[in-house]
């Protein structure tokens, strides 16, 4: 309350008290001290209702924060599986990698081999080509001025 407020309270109770007898008096300060007693009490009972609001909405806050937390533990643990199961793929495709090095040189290096091949069976069937050319020319000029 605002102290003007209540400095003219005070004044109007001493005028009404002026008027009343002690017994009458009495009985008003109780009455006012009752009605006090009455807000107080329904402060206190508002102040407890909200306190046991903002209580309850706490609990329901802390409990989805906990199922949210639960949620990601198991998404965490599913990444870990996800990972190891993972890990373990990729050992095996590297023991399967170590496994095929050496057949994979091999057919390289046959490969060459065959192109090397190729290369030699290449000139000697133009050398051979180029031997029979004389001779067959030669027996074609013979045939051809007679």
């Amino acid at each position: 309350m605002r102290p003007a407020y209540q400095g003219q309270r005070r004044a109007a109770r001493r005028t009404e008290a002026s008027d009343l007898t002690g017994a009458d008096v009495a009985m008003t300060k109780l009455d006012d001290i009752s009605v006090m007693i009455g807000r107080m009490e329904a402060e206190v009972s508002g102040l407890r209702r909200d306190f046991q609001a903002a209580e309850l909405r706490s609990v329901d806050h802390r409990s989805a924060v906990h199922r949210r937390m639960d949620g990601i533990i198991e998404d965490l643990g599913e990444v870990k599986a996800d990972v190891s199961a993972t890990a373990e793929k990729i050992e095996a495709v590297k023991d399967d990698v170590a496994e095929m090095k050496p057949v994979t040189d091999e057919v390289k290096r046959w490969k060459l081999m065959g192109i090397g091949a190729l290369g030699v069976v290449g000139i000697g069937g133009a050398s051979i080509g180029y031997a029979f050319q004389q001779p067959i020319d030669w027996l074609l000029k013979l045939f051809a001025k007679q």
